[in-house]
């Protein structure tokens, strides 16, 4: 259905840049420091709880949906998936890594692109942070 189709869409591109990023980490450890196969498979154990966090996120989605449709109500931080949130998180955390692991190579990556990814990163932690301060205040 479409819910399947739109799931592995987003989780496909975050576990292609975590790939990506992987592999500039191992290149730019190489070039620079020196490979530590500690880190490395220490790297490779994070981005497996990675996309156990991105499988999570979207079961949990497939299990809210089935709830709302029997009338239950969720107060979430977003009005949309929460594997959707989580995909456009990981990607911009890879995204960041991605352009630090391209810096220790030397390429030149524009300033600006860190800077946008940084601010969105900020606006989705902050927001959900937003939402629970709300929920806190009411409580109170």
């Amino acid at each position: 259905g479409m819910w399947v189709d739109n799931v592995w869409h987003y989780f496909f591109f975050a576990f292609l840049l975590m790939v990506i990023d992987y592999i500039t980490g191992i290149l730019a450890a190489r070039v620079n420091e020196g490979l530590q196969s500690g880190k490395a498979t220490k790297g490779l154990f994070k981005k497996v709880g990675i996309v156990t966090l991105l499988v999570f996120g979207f079961l949990l989605d497939e299990v809210f949906h089935h709830f709302i449709a029997e009338g239950f109500n969720f107060d979430m931080p977003f009005n949309m998936p929460i594997g959707l949130v989580i995909s456009a998180w990981v990607v911009i955390t890879e995204g960041i890594s991605i352009c630090e692991n391209l810096e220790r190579l030397g390429v030149p990556i524009p300033k600006w692109l860190v800077s946008v990814l940084r601010k969105t990163q900020n606006k989705i932690d902050n927001k959900s942070n937003e939402k629970q301060e709300d929920k806190n205040n009411e409580s109170t």
